[in-house]
């Protein structure tokens, strides 16, 4: 081995030693928690972080426009596990129940992050009741994935299995979703969401599976305020087609009819 090939691995090394001291000495003095790049954030909030959260939407549907206001929160009990629920999901208009987006009453859920590094893969679920003219419960299972593209980029996906059960019927759907976020700076991303779904595998008579399939479309950003230990306020705008490609019959594609368009704030408490 010549001399400069010798330096240069020297050089390497000290550079090694004195990141990994650096990066020990943060994490014992408790200066970052949570990364304030969102592309480099986990599947799962780090131990003991709560993150309470309100979304604001307005949506055409149907014809219809719904305003809606959700409050919800995240816990991370361990680096691996969060824990959550929606414990106010409020439709403010129209006042009735009209063919709503999500599930529409309380939930609670958890995600369990069993694969770490460079592609993230966990388990979730998530469990819910209506809470409008119709009572019935909501469930849906799922398989998260997150890939990491450096500090630059990250992909969002994953396989969820929703199910609606109200009383005679119950509808049995899948989710792919696809979300891709950039980094622009630090504190600020932008993104664009798309994915697959069918809302019913199990459609009534005289309706297809295909009918009840869609392709989304949609934009979303966001900035971070940054604290000592990590984002104190996340600020996320977005913009969606709820079923820019639609399989549903009389349908002349792409559907711009029905969107949803809001914002989530997302406050970190480090406890």
């Amino acid at each position: 081995m010549g001399m400069w090939t010798r330096l240069w691995f020297a050089a390497g090394g000290l550079a090694t030693l004195a990141y990994a001291t650096a990066a020990s000495a943060d994490e014992a003095a408790g200066t970052l928690r949570l990364p304030v790049s969102y592309v480099e954030r986990g599947l799962t909030l780090p131990k003991m972080i709560l993150a309470p959260e309100v979304d604001f939407g307005v949506a055409r549907l149907n014809g219809a426009t719904l305003v809606n206001l959700t409050a919800l929160a995240q816990f991370s009990i361990l680096d691996d596990l969060t824990v959550r629920a929606t414990v106010a999901p409020l439709q403010l208009s129209p006042t009735f129940y009209y063919g709503n987006i999500d599930a529409p009453g309380p939930t609670v859920g958890a995600t369990y992050r069993f694969v770490r590094g460079e592609v993230e893969v966990g388990a979730s679920v998530d469990l819910g009741v209506t809470a409008y003219q119709v009572t019935g419960v909501y469930f849906q299972a799922g398989l998260p994935v997150h890939v990491h593209f450096g500090t630059r980029a990250r992909l969002d996906t994953g396989v969820f299995l929703p199910v609606q059960s109200f009383p005679g019927t119950t509808a049995l759907g899948v989710n792919v979703p696809a979300r891709l976020a950039v980094d622009i700076i630090e504190p600020l991303h932008v993104g664009v969401s798309t994915g697959f779904q069918i809302a019913e595998l199990n459609p009534p008579k005289g309706v297809t599976v295909g009918n009840t399939a869609g392709v989304p479309l949609g934009i979303f950003g966001g900035y971070a305020i940054a604290g000592d230990k990590g984002p104190i306020v996340d600020i996320d705008p977005f913009f969606t087609w709820l079923a820019f490609i639609s399989g549903a019959p009389g349908i002349t594609n792409p559907d711009v009819k029905d969107f949803e368009v809001g914002v989530a704030v997302t406050g970190y408490i480090y406890l």
